[in-house]
């Protein structure tokens, strides 16, 4: 059975910019295949942003629309976050709302996104060789649902050229990935301090 090492990961950059047609990925992949089939380059497939002032439910919207689980959160043609379905319908809209008093239509994208700082980036130049079991494998020692891909250019600027996304990539292999993302059940501990939001 192959070993596949994690990849090295990087924090987003400030200072960043998107990279962009549409582009079909293969229907079925195998862990030794390169990871170039797996990946949403976006030079082809133009991604989806946000602003973060945006209601969640204006997110959820346009995720529906554009059939995509996440969109980047952008502000001054900056990534500044992201935001997946998952962080809608997950308990944290409801927790806010009781927390700070607040209705659904008042919780906006910026209050939900994982900020630029907790997004999970590889640079391009770590893919040159890397197959698909190499990206599950960082998938999972990270619990990302999505990975960033970034070209790092000289000016200390992140040209963000893609993504990996946990869920692509389990249509691809045909196998469900969430067991592999699922974090170690939660401590009494954790779990209230997660309900004092």
């Amino acid at each position: 059975m192959a070993i596949f090492e994690t990849i090295p990961t990087l924090n987003l950059f400030k200072n960043n910019e998107l990279t962009s047609m549409e582009e079909k990925l293969p229907e079925l992949v195998k862990l030794n295949d390169s990871a170039k089939s797996i990946f949403t380059d976006f030079a082809k497939v133009f991604p989806a942003t946000i602003p973060p002032k945006s209601s969640i439910d204006v997110a959820a919207h346009e995720m529906k629309v554009r059939h995509q689980q996440m969109l980047l959160v952008e502000e001054n043609r900056q990534v500044i976050g992201l935001i997946s379905f998952e962080d809608i319908l997950s308990e944290r809209p409801l927790q806010l709302m009781q927390a700070k008093g607040l209705n659904r239509a008042e919780i906006t994208v910026e209050m939900l996104m994982s900020p630029r700082e907790h997004i999970i980036v590889l640079d391009i130049s770590h893919l040159k060789n890397a197959q698909v079991g190499h990206i599950i494998n960082t998938i999972k020692a990270h619990s990302a649902y999505y990975i960033l891909v970034v070209k790092t250019l000289r000016s200390n600027k992140h040209l963000i050229k893609g993504l990996f996304s946990a869920t692509q990539i389990g249509k691809q292999l045909h196998s469900d990935l969430s067991s592999i993302l699922t974090k170690e059940p939660k401590t009494i501990v954790e779990l209230n301090k997660e309900r004092k939001v």
